[in-house]
């Protein structure tokens, strides 16, 4: 079946097939594992995120070039745009993990910014929580049977990347997070509302359908993870500062 048929119709996943296949193609032939790759992308997007958000704190005359940040910060995220490609190639996918590591890296990120920028914390735990919406709605509707756009104003891609942009200039996260907040909510709607006019082929198979329902599920309990994890930071951060004198 065409990728297009399975959901995966964003046109980046055509643009960078080839390099892509390069690099999976190595790893295969290294003999690591999707699972591998995940494991190693969830650990490097955590340890990049608290290396990061640490470093930002300090005087702009002493931080590392915003270019530095942002590069530790892209190099374990494209582990993440690896791993399913490298799990189809060898038959072992594990979409479970897969998704878990995903949305626990983009929690572990968005409770860094809020709990070391206190401008921005409204806007990280706004975004936190509502950053599952869409998936939950993509979820949602292939689980119907339902084909959305993969790519939209809040596919992972983009929130990924927002995310990065927010913890390397601390001074415009609040912008940047309300914005992909507001991102978040149009998309989940967006992709609830194509599901409940949708009338047209094609439609994803039973199969499809199957393991989109299990994947709604874990995403409906990585939602409460979200949502519990807001609360502890919210209250963490309410907790007074006290600086070395």
């Amino acid at each position: 079946m065409p990728e297009e048929l399975n959901g995966r119709n964003s046109p980046l996943r055509t643009l960078l097939k080839y390099p892509v296949d390069l690099v999976v193609d190595g790893l295969n032939k290294l003999g690591f594992t999707a699972d591998q790759i995940t494991y190693f992308g969830l650990f490097g997007n955590t340890v990049s995120s608290i290396i990061v958000t640490k470093d930002v704190q300090k005087h702009k005359s002493e931080r590392n070039h915003w270019f530095v940040n942002m590069l530790i910060l892209v190099l374990p995220s494209l582990l993440d745009f690896l791993d399913g490609s490298l799990a189809r190639k060898q038959g072992t996918c594990n979409p479970h993990l897969d998704v878990a590591s995903d949305r626990i890296s983009e929690i572990v990120a968005t409770s860094a910014i809020a709990i070391t920028n206190p401008d921005a914390k409204n806007a990280a735990i706004a975004n936190q929580i509502t950053s599952v919406g869409p998936s939950v709605a993509k979820a949602y509707a292939e689980k119907q049977g339902v084909i959305v756009p993969e790519l939209e104003p809040a596919s992972y891609p983009v929130r990924v990347a927002t995310i990065i942009a927010a913890t390397v200039f601390p001074e415009h996260a609040s912008d940047i997070l309300w914005l992909q907040t507001a991102a978040n909510v149009f998309t989940t709607v967006k992709r609830f509302g194509i599901t409940t006019s949708y009338k047209v082929e094609p439609r994803l198979s039973h199969e499809d359908q199957v393991k989109s329902g299990k994947r709604l599920n874990l995403l409906l309990g990585m939602t409460a993870l979200s949502i519990v994890t807001a609360i502890a930071v919210n209250q963490i951060t309410k907790f007074p500062q006290h600086s070395e004198q």
